[in-house]
Protein backbone atom coordinates (compact mmCIF):
# COMPACT_ATOMS: atom_id res chain seq x y z
CA UNK A 1 0.00 0.00 0.00
CA UNK A 2 3.09 2.50 0.61
CA UNK A 3 3.64 2.48 -2.77
CA UNK A 4 0.34 3.24 -4.47
CA UNK A 5 0.11 5.87 -1.71
CA UNK A 6 3.23 7.67 -2.31
CA UNK A 7 2.86 7.88 -5.94
CA UNK A 8 -1.03 9.32 -5.15
CA UNK A 9 0.83 11.59 -2.50
CA UNK A 10 3.40 12.70 -5.03
CA UNK A 11 0.98 14.15 -7.96
CA UNK A 12 -1.00 15.68 -5.53
CA UNK A 13 1.66 17.45 -4.13
CA UNK A 14 2.92 18.45 -7.44
CA UNK A 15 -0.67 19.84 -8.60
CA UNK A 16 -0.73 21.53 -5.51
CA UNK A 17 2.46 23.50 -5.14
CA UNK A 18 2.01 24.52 -8.67
CA UNK A 19 -1.71 25.90 -7.41
CA UNK A 20 -3.49 23.55 -9.51
CA UNK A 21 -7.01 21.71 -9.13
CA UNK A 22 -6.34 18.10 -8.39
CA UNK A 23 -9.08 16.69 -10.45
CA UNK A 24 -10.09 12.88 -9.44
CA UNK A 25 -7.55 9.98 -10.12
CA UNK A 26 -6.60 6.02 -9.19
CA UNK A 27 -3.46 4.81 -8.85
CA UNK A 28 -3.25 1.03 -8.85
CA UNK A 29 -1.32 -2.34 -8.42
CA UNK A 30 -2.73 -4.99 -10.95
CA UNK A 31 -1.65 -8.70 -10.25
CA UNK A 32 2.27 -9.11 -9.81
CA UNK A 33 2.66 -5.73 -11.79
CA UNK A 34 5.46 -3.78 -9.24
CA UNK A 35 4.68 -0.41 -10.42
CA UNK A 36 1.40 1.64 -9.93
CA UNK A 37 -1.14 2.64 -13.05
CA UNK A 38 -2.17 6.29 -12.70
CA UNK A 39 -5.50 6.96 -14.20
CA UNK A 40 -6.23 10.87 -14.63
CA UNK A 41 -10.23 11.56 -14.61
CA UNK A 42 -8.98 15.22 -16.19
CA UNK A 43 -12.81 15.76 -17.52
CA UNK A 44 -14.69 18.43 -15.19
CA UNK A 45 -18.25 17.38 -14.89
CA UNK A 46 -21.23 18.84 -12.83
CA UNK A 47 -21.51 16.36 -10.21
CA UNK A 48 -18.68 15.02 -8.96
CA UNK A 49 -20.39 12.48 -6.52
CA UNK A 50 -21.72 10.94 -9.14
CA UNK A 51 -18.33 10.65 -10.72
CA UNK A 52 -16.67 9.29 -7.45
CA UNK A 53 -19.37 7.16 -7.59
CA UNK A 54 -18.50 5.59 -11.16
CA UNK A 55 -15.22 5.21 -10.51
CA UNK A 56 -15.91 3.53 -7.07
CA UNK A 57 -18.28 1.22 -9.31
CA UNK A 58 -15.46 0.19 -11.55
CA UNK A 59 -12.39 0.06 -9.02
CA UNK A 60 -14.70 -2.60 -7.36
CA UNK A 61 -15.46 -4.52 -10.26
CA UNK A 62 -11.29 -4.85 -10.90
CA UNK A 63 -11.30 -6.13 -7.60
CA UNK A 64 -14.39 -8.82 -8.15
CA UNK A 65 -12.41 -9.78 -11.03
CA UNK A 66 -8.99 -10.19 -9.16
CA UNK A 67 -7.09 -7.21 -11.23
CA UNK A 68 -6.22 -5.58 -9.08
CA UNK A 69 -4.78 -5.82 -5.31
CA UNK A 70 -4.21 -2.79 -3.96
CA UNK A 71 -5.68 0.81 -5.04
CA UNK A 72 -5.80 4.53 -4.20
CA UNK A 73 -9.00 6.81 -4.93
CA UNK A 74 -8.23 10.29 -4.78
CA UNK A 75 -10.32 13.74 -4.87
CA UNK A 76 -11.02 16.85 -3.42
CA UNK A 77 -13.78 17.41 -0.98
CA UNK A 78 -14.01 20.12 1.90
CA UNK A 79 -13.87 18.16 5.45
CA UNK A 80 -14.09 19.13 8.82
CA UNK A 81 -10.18 18.50 10.81
CA UNK A 82 -10.80 16.74 13.68
CA UNK A 83 -7.68 18.75 15.27
CA UNK A 84 -8.88 21.87 14.99
CA UNK A 85 -12.81 21.42 14.16
CA UNK A 86 -12.49 23.72 11.45
CA UNK A 87 -14.02 23.00 7.72
CA UNK A 88 -10.85 22.92 4.70
CA UNK A 89 -10.40 22.00 1.69
CA UNK A 90 -8.61 19.06 1.30
CA UNK A 91 -7.60 15.67 -0.68
CA UNK A 92 -8.72 12.61 0.28
CA UNK A 93 -6.73 9.63 -0.59
CA UNK A 94 -9.08 5.82 -0.14
CA UNK A 95 -6.05 3.56 0.33
CA UNK A 96 -7.56 0.30 -0.12
CA UNK A 97 -5.71 -3.70 0.02
CA UNK A 98 -7.09 -7.29 0.89
CA UNK A 99 -5.16 -7.29 4.15
CA UNK A 100 -5.86 -4.15 5.50
CA UNK A 101 -9.30 -2.91 4.46
CA UNK A 102 -9.72 0.96 3.17
CA UNK A 103 -8.23 3.87 4.75
CA UNK A 104 -8.87 7.52 4.11
CA UNK A 105 -5.84 10.06 4.83
CA UNK A 106 -6.93 13.75 4.35
CA UNK A 107 -4.13 16.49 3.28
CA UNK A 108 -5.26 19.36 3.90
CA UNK A 109 -4.44 22.54 1.87
CA UNK A 110 -4.85 26.29 1.29
CA UNK A 111 -3.39 28.25 -1.55
CA UNK A 112 -3.79 31.33 0.98
CA UNK A 113 -1.15 30.31 3.07
CA UNK A 114 2.93 30.38 2.34
CA UNK A 115 2.99 26.31 3.20
CA UNK A 116 0.23 25.11 0.95
CA UNK A 117 -0.04 21.54 1.99
CA UNK A 118 -0.96 20.56 5.54
CA UNK A 119 0.02 17.58 7.71
CA UNK A 120 -1.99 14.90 7.24
CA UNK A 121 -4.51 13.03 9.26
CA UNK A 122 -6.44 9.59 8.72
CA UNK A 123 -9.49 7.28 9.62
CA UNK A 124 -11.21 4.46 8.73
CA UNK A 125 -13.27 4.35 6.07
CA UNK A 126 -16.57 2.37 5.24
CA UNK A 127 -15.87 1.93 2.02
CA UNK A 128 -15.50 -1.47 0.96
CA UNK A 129 -13.52 -2.56 -1.95
CA UNK A 130 -12.67 -5.86 -1.13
Amino acid sequence: MEKIYNTAFDLIELRLRKKEQVLPFTVVLEGSESKPIVSMYEQVVKDVTMQIKVIRNDLRQKVKNEKIVALCLCYDLTVTDPRTNEKTDAILIEVANKDNGTVNIYIPYSFNDEQIIKKPFQNASDQKYY
